[in-house]
């Protein structure tokens, strides 16, 4: 660090990258990655689609980078947009936490969910 610190001056203490692998995918892959998704899921229905259409999809988007996306990518892409493997149905938006203020089953019967206080 001293001999870097020497040689850059102040430079050198500045952040760099941490190490590990560097993203292979930018956000705009990622976010086309995601596109590809709903529109083959919509295309499909909720439960004719699956990771291996995604990815056939992606290749015949013509993207050179996006031709070779691998299974684990496009899974790793959905998990980090919120969406989760469901057996029965497949990958679906994830839900609302059980319990939650936007789960419906959360709300007793016959409470008040009005937000002005006022009666209908």
């Amino acid at each position: 660090m001293v001999a870097r610190f020497n040689h850059e001056g102040i430079a050198a203490v500045m952040p760099r990258h941490g190490g590990g692998r560097r993203r292979t995918y930018s956000d705009a892959h990622r976010a086309r990655i995601l596109a590809a998704v709903c529109r083959v899921a919509v295309r499909a229905g909720p439960r004719g689609w699956s990771v291996a259409t995604v990815q056939r999809a992606l290749r015949e988007d013509g993207d050179d980078r996006l031709r070779t996306v691998s299974h684990p990518v496009v899974r790793q892409v959905l998990r980090a947009a919120g969406w989760q493997w469901d057996r029965a149905p497949g990958w679906n938006p994830q839900p609302a936490a059980p319990g939650s203020r936007s789960d419906p089953s959360a709300i007793p019967a016959g409470a008040r969910t009005d937000v002005g206080g006022a009666e209908p």
